[in-house]
């Protein structure tokens, strides 16, 4: 009977630190928010306005499409943020019946699905997204920070905390927690500052590559919404796609 008096928040963890204000480390906060009193993001760069592409993001100039299950997702994380995204300008498509595919020599066939993906830019979704954790009370943003390096226990068996340098005022600071999370990407040092000497993972080549532009049209009724052509090798390596994304509004959040 006493435990059931005791409040959510009284039986939360301590505290937890996430390492990248990226679209993992966002959506990591909000599931700890759950879980922990108190989050902080480290991220380095400066507060994002939203419009352009962060720094370090590899694809972050690139048009991203959610597929069902990360629409689900991410509206169980956030309720009405596909919604939003839609009612803000993102592009809604069938993903058969509004995509012209040309593979391996021939046109597709086209029919409805029924399967909904929904379209547009990286920064779109990211100030959606940051824009909800904004609203959650125990997680806190520690931009323009940079983390140096774990505190590790004395048997080196448990990261403790960080050490991280404020990049404006170049004064460091030691922040201890509960849990650390590495959302810090292709940039991640953690395996310098656990002293691993290098990673034991495979590495494959490949040789892919790609790139975007961005092309201002008029409207024209094509009888598409999506281009697909798809690479057939060896003869022809390269494919391309055409899409649209959200149409970007002023009065946006």
């Amino acid at each position: 009977m006493m435990e059931e008096t005791v409040s959510v928040a009284q039986r939360r963890a301590g505290r937890a630190i996430v390492i990248g204000g990226s679209i993992a480390g966002l959506l990591a906060a909000r599931v700890l928010a759950d879980v922990f009193k108190e989050i902080i993001i480290v991220e380095v760069d400066d507060p994002p306005d939203g419009l352009k592409p962060r720094n370090k993001v590899p694809q972050g100039h690139h048009s991203h499409i959610f597929l069902e299950r990360g629409q689900k997702i991410l509206e169980c994380l956030f309720p009405g943020i596909i919604q939003e995204l839609i009612q803000n300008g993102s592009i809604v498509t069938d993903f058969t019946n509004d995509l012209e595919w040309f593979h391996f020599g021939e046109w597709k066939k086209r029919f409805p699905s029924g399967i909904k993906v929904v379209q547009q830019t990286r920064p779109f979704i990211e100030r959606h997204i940051r824009h909800r954790v904004d609203f959650i009370p125990n997680v806190a943003f520690q931009y323009r920070s940079r983390v140096t390096s774990f505190i590790l226990s004395d048997d080196r068996k448990h990261v403790q905390g960080i050490k991280m340098r404020n990049e404006s005022s170049h004064l460091e600071e030691v922040i201890m927690a509960d849990l650390v999370v590495d959302a810090g990407g292709a940039g991640s040092q953690a395996l310098k500052w656990l002293n691993v000497e290098k990673d034991m993972g495979e590495v494959v080549h490949i040789d892919l590559f790609y790139a975007t532009r961005f092309y201002k049209t008029e409207w024209v009724d094509r009888g598409w919404t999506n281009l697909m052509i798809s690479a057939q090798l060896p003869e022809h390596p390269y494919a391309g796609v055409a899409i649209p994304f959200e149409i970007k509004k002023l009065a946006l959040l």
